[in-house]
């Protein structure tokens, strides 16, 4: 036979025992760190995810500004190119422009080496001219004098022929009244 339990004595009471707490085995403790691990992991996670996106509007925002600025930046280039396509053009312009200038200040100058050369010719030329005419001055200057002499003695002389007209005509004259 097997042995039975007795139950326990009903007279005594039972004494109801607080409960211990979890800390009081190592299975407690072991779930306690566990728990305060899972929070701070829990706490981790939320830190990251927050950071990643907090970070993530971040990095949008200054995409979007790059882009903006890219797009400036890309425009610019685009204008300056154009400018400079622009200042080329007018630069070959200038060019070819300079060149004809060149031409003709050569040619002019080949003129005015031709225009001075004359020049120096005329200027030979009239003083050659001027030295007749000083040398025709002076000849005529003596004609004229000469001119005044002889226009002088005819003068003279014909108040001489005046005179010698007048006494005939006074001795005529004097013959009609005498006879």
């Amino acid at each position: 036979m097997a042995r039975q339990k007795r139950p326990p004595p009903k007279s005594t009471p039972k004494v109801k025992r607080s409960p211990r707490p979890p800390s009081a085995t190592a299975a407690g403790r072991n779930a306690i760190l566990m728990e305060d691990m899972f929070a701070q992991n829990r706490a981790t996670i939320e830190a990251v995810q927050m950071f990643r996106e907090r970070t993530q509007i971040e990095f949008k925002e200054i995409s979007s500004r790059i882009e903006e600025q890219g797009k400036k930046f890309d425009s610019l280039i685009e204008f300056l190119h154009r400018m400079l396509k622009a200042q080329s053009e007018v630069q070959a312009q200038h060019s070819a422009l300079l060149v004809q200038m060149n031409g003709k200040l050569d040619e002019h100058s080949g003129k005015l080496d031709e225009h001075t050369r004359k020049l120096d010719e005329h200027s030979a030329r009239f003083d050659e001219h001027s030295a007749r005419f000083d040398e025709q001055g002076a000849k005529l200057a003596d004609h004229s004098a000469r001119l005044e002499r002889i226009e002088a003695k005819l003068d003279r002389k014909a108040e001489a022929a005046d005179l010698a007209a007048l006494a005939e005509r006074v001795d005529r004259l004097e013959k009609v009244a005498a006879s």
